[in-house]
């Protein structure tokens, strides 16, 4: 899920309150990408890939490396709790 609005609209409290909502539907667990500080486009799958847990290939970028390891579920070892 992405959410986008003005400051202090409540951005935060509704992600973290959907992620633990949601969170025993999802078996591989629910992360949290902080993309705020992220201010170059083509770092944010390489910042989704280290907030859920993945590594780096240095044989593939991060947003190929990303979508494989959506596509297979346990692809990395990671926990199965929320990292909210």
């Amino acid at each position: 899920m992405t959410l986008a609005g003005s400051g202090g609209v409540g951005k935060t409290r509704l992600a973290l309150a959907v992620g633990a909502e949601v969170l025993d539907r999802y078996p591989g667990g629910v992360w949290w990408a902080e993309l705020a500080p992220v201010h170059d486009a083509l770092a944010i799958a390489a910042t989704v890939l280290a907030a859920t847990g993945g590594r780096e290939d240095p044989q593939r970028r991060p947003s190929t490396r990303l979508r494989w390891c959506s596509a297979t579920p346990r692809a990395w070892s990671s926990s199965t709790t929320a990292n909210t």
